[in-house]
């Protein structure tokens, strides 16, 4: 298991404890590789919904650690980069709304993380969208 499904699962379990509704937002996220394309938006409006309702943990988005993960296991050369930019979408706009510069720094490391997954998986698929 890497550090990520390591840290996500610590932090799901924390919020679990919390009463947060995680399953729900995880729920949500196991049916975006599933979804027609045609509701793929909506799917990811609606997770955003819920995802927005979590509490971060250890100044960590959990719904931006939740949809990478997703995005880990997925095969699809179309859906892994929608799946990266709504997971960047999230982390972006928690590292934007930092107080201090080392929170900033601190949260941008998920942001430079999913950046570099998405620049893998622009190589791997020879596009080059954004």
């Amino acid at each position: 298991m890497n550090d990520l499904n390591r840290e996500l699962d610590s932090a799901l379990q924390a919020l679990r404890a919390r009463k947060q509704p995680v399953d729900r937002v995880l729920a949500l996220a196991a049916m975006l590789p599933r979804v027609i394309a045609e509701t793929l938006d909506m799917a990811c409006a609606e997770f955003h919904s819920e995802a927005g309702r979590l509490d971060s943990w250890e100044d960590r988005e959990i719904g931006a650690l939740i949809l990478e993960r997703v995005a880990d296991t997925e095969t699809s050369l179309e859906r892994k980069p929608r799946l990266l930019r709504e997971a960047l979408f999230r982390a972006r706009g928690f590292a934007s709304r930092a107080t201090a510069a080392g929170e900033g720094h601190w949260r941008m490391r998920d942001v430079d993380r999913i950046e570099a997954k998405m620049n893998e998986s622009r190589t791997t698929s020879g596009t080059v969208r954004r």
